[in-house]
């Protein structure tokens, strides 16, 4: 009887912890480049299957979503039912014509919006903000003694002056795409086979660089 009653209380707290719905957490890029491609999602654990929506949206000043025409991007779509925690993303095409961050009104930001629908009831997070920032020709970085400059025509990044034992390019994703070792002067990456988007290069002692690919 014991056995019974230990097994019963198992089963009776697995379910409890299936019942459970809720997003976990959200995986999203700070800065994006207008023309380019870009992926955000949330993890979530749900008792039964329902929907979910994810949204980029310009709020106005007062913090709240502007809904004029061609201020944001949408997507629903249908979720399963998830005891452990479930990645649900999708990608969104950052339109050519997209308005800056920077020219935007003053308290007027780019927001993201993750939504959870499940038995009728809707889960949300907190709505972090997307930087839109324009593409990038040839830019310079001298920061920790790193300096580096990407020329768009050759396609490569060129590093000056300095001396790194150990440096690292990521997606816009925060995925590492390529390591470097022992960088020094004059070295360069060629990053003519990279696919469009907005890349960061980072070194051991702090610093970054942005540079987008066209």
């Amino acid at each position: 009887m014991k056995t019974k009653l230990q097994l019963l209380g198992v089963f009776f707290i697995s379910v409890l912890g299936f019942s459970q719905n809720s997003i976990v957490s959200t995986s999203s890029p700070s800065s994006a480049v207008p023309g380019t491609t870009i992926t955000a999602g949330f993890n979530y654990t749900a008792a039964v299957d329902g929907t979910c929506q994810i949204q980029l949206f310009k709020t106005n000043a007062s913090g709240s979503i502007d809904y004029s025409a061609g201020t944001s991007l949408y997507f629903t779509g249908a979720v399963s039912a998830a005891a452990t925690s479930t990645l649900k993303s999708t990608t969104f095409a950052i339109p050519s014509d997209f308005a800056l961050s920077n020219s935007l009104p003053p308290g007027v930001v780019y927001k993201w919006f993750f939504k959870l629908t499940v038995g009728g009831v809707d889960y949300y997070t907190s709505n972090p903000i997307l930087d839109v920032v324009s593409t990038l020709s040839t830019k310079s970085f001298n920061a920790n003694s790193v300096k580096v400059v990407y020329n768009t025509k050759s396609k490569n990044v060129v590093f000056f002056d300095i001396e790194e034992s150990e440096m690292a390019v990521y997606d816009s994703k925060g995925s590492r795409i390529m390591e470097l070792k022992n960088v020094s002067q004059n070295s360069t990456i060629d990053v003519s086979s990279f696919s469009k988007g907005l890349y960061i290069l980072t070194s051991k002692n702090g610093s970054v660089f942005k540079f987008v690919v066209q």
